[in-house]
This record gives C-alpha cells, sequence and structure tokens, in this order.
C-alpha cells in the first residue's frame, strides 16, 4: 500500500508537480516500507515470544528516528553517537526525498516582504541540510539494509 500512499500524498502536499519526481518519490516510499517490514521481520525472528519481540522492538527503532537528522541536528549529538546516523534506514530515505524534491529548484522572495538576500538554489539548501549521499547512493544504502535485516530474519 506505500504506492497508493504516494499517489495521494505526493499530490496533496504540493510538491515538485513532475512525473519524474514523483516515480522516485514513489520507489524510495516502497523501498522504506520494505526496509521497515525486514526490520520487522529480524526482530521477531529472533524471539519466540511475542510481547518480548514488541517491548524490543521501539528500542530497536527509536534510534534510527532520532539519528535521521529529521528530528535533531546531528552536528549537536555527541560525538560518539553521531555514527549512528549510518545504521538509521529513515536518514537515508529523508536525504533521498530531500534530493528528489529540492535538487534543481530555485527560492525566490519578495525583497518587499522580508530581508531578501537573492535567488537560493536548490543544492546550496541541501548543502546547508548536509547531504551526504546522492539518491542512487541513498536508494542503494535503503536496499542493502532491506537485504541484511532479510539475511538477518
Amino acid at each position: 500500500f506505500p504506492a497508493i500512499f504516494a499517489v495521494i500524498v505526493y499530490w496533496m502536499t504540493g510538491l515538485t508537480r513532475q512525473f519524474d519526481k514523483f516515480i522516485i518519490f514513489t520507489i524510495i516510499l516502497v523501498i522504506t516500507t520494505n526496509v521497515g517490514s525486514s526490520i520487522g521481520f529480524a526482530i521477531s525472528s529472533q524471539f519466540s515470544d511475542v510481547a518480548m519481540g514488541l517491548s524490543l522492538a521501539p528500542v530497536i527503532v527509536m534510534p534510527t528516528v532520532l539519528f535521521s537528522g529529521f528530528l535533531i541536528n546531528l552536528d549537536s549529538v555527541w560525538i560518539p553517537l553521531r555514527y549512528l546516523k549510518y545504521i538509521s534506514f529513515i536518514r537515508y530515505s529523508f536525504e533521498a526525498l530531500m534530493i528528489n524534491e529540492f535538487e534543481g529548484m530555485t527560492f525566490t522572495c519578495d525583497p518587499g516582504s522580508m530581508e531578501c538576500i537573492g535567488p537560493i538554489d536548490g543544492s546550496a539548501v541541501l548543502d546547508q541540510l548536509g547531504r551526504e549521499f546522492s539518491i542512487v547512493e541513498n536508494t542503494a544504502l535503503l536496499i542493502a539494509l532491506m537485504v541484511a535485516f532479510r539475511m538477518l530474519a
């Protein structure tokens, strides 16, 4: 159902109205959903008791949310914990979706309504947000995590 979700959410939220960007958005969403399912399979395969698996799942999944760069600025995190961002599948998905949306855009402002510093390129926004990988690299990392968790299950 992630494809149905993508069809509804992409057009409702006013993302870039380009079909190729919509297809990339949908593919990334489908892969991200599969990674999440793979983590669930890996966790559930390690425990015979459902309650134990359900109680451990948030302990494993919450660090991926926290260190995705979506909720906290990773530069403000204690240095030894910064490396947890590399196991966060949400981070790879978030970064790929940001690149998909912002790459090739130019942001302008009305000089009369706010402090205007001129047109800003989408790549500059991505660099400021800490882009590390390309869409292809992020997608490959998501697929690698999916395969690794499926093999663990």
